[in-house]
């Protein structure tokens, strides 16, 4: 009865360990998400917070409250509408519209440059090799 118990936990083991190998190889091979378009970028709403928007968009947390010219603290769990009303009630640029045009921004200076494009100003241009 111990050695068929004993056997069937080994078993169980070697099962459990090989879906989760297969799964991290999956995982690994699993292509990168594309850049996000002008419509996902329109998809941003008022009731997100920057933390929410930056972790959806791949982009880094301090980069977006740099953007809107507010501080983090206290202002984590704040949406977007409210920060608006809190730091820029007559400004008609809301802070919607100013984090919606960095993630555009940085969606456009994080990606590679088609072999066709020109590039960006401000863009660092990598070195060619000589030949």
């Amino acid at each position: 009865m111990l050695i068929s118990i004993v056997i069937l936990g080994i078993l169980l083991v070697l099962i459990f360990g090989w879906r989760a190998v297969s799964s991290f190889r999956h995982l690994r091979s699993a292509p990168m998400r594309p850049l996000p378009d002008a419509g996902e970028i329109e998809k941003i709403r008022g009731w997100m917070t920057i933390p929410y928007v930056a972790k959806l968009y791949n982009i880094p947390e301090e980069y977006l409250w740099e953007q809107v010219g507010i501080s983090p603290e206290g202002n984590e769990a704040k949406s977007l509408a409210e920060l608006t009303v809190e730091y820029y009630p007559e400004h008609e640029l809301n802070v919607l519209n100013k984090v919606k045009v960095a993630v555009r921004e940085f969606s456009l200076r994080s990606r590679p440059p088609r072999p066709d494009e020109p590039p960006m100003p401000g863009k660092p241009d990598f070195p060619t090799p000589a030949p």
